[in-house]
């Protein structure tokens, strides 16, 4: 019984991994795609892209890293790090608003 749940939980993780996974590549394509419309130099755009990469690849390491840690430590952590995104959404939401 206790290995059955263990197997469950395990796919709910790996279920729910796989969502995030596929909601930070498509983000992280849009913005690409977005960033290809727009007119700026070879090398801007290059260098925004790699930068995109590598948040994307952050955020999908941070999630699974969380995940690996005791169950009881997670909510805290994901709450914390949840924090540490809205401030920066709140940055940028700054920087929009002195662009009106």
């Amino acid at each position: 019984m206790v290995v059955e749940n263990n197997k469950k939980d395990r796919a709910k993780r790996e279920q729910a991994h796989e969502k995030v996974s596929i909601r930070v590549k498509e983000a992280a394509d849009a913005i690409r795609e977005l960033i290809r419309s727009v007119s700026i130099g070879v090398e801007e755009r290059i260098a925004i892209q790699d930068q995109i990469d590598s948040i994307s690849k952050e955020t999908e390491s941070m999630l699974d890293r969380i995940d690996s840690i005791a169950k009881k430590n997670q909510r805290k952590l994901l709450i914390a790090y949840r924090n540490f995104l809205e401030h920066n959404l709140d940055a940028v939401d700054q920087r929009l608003k002195e662009l009106e």
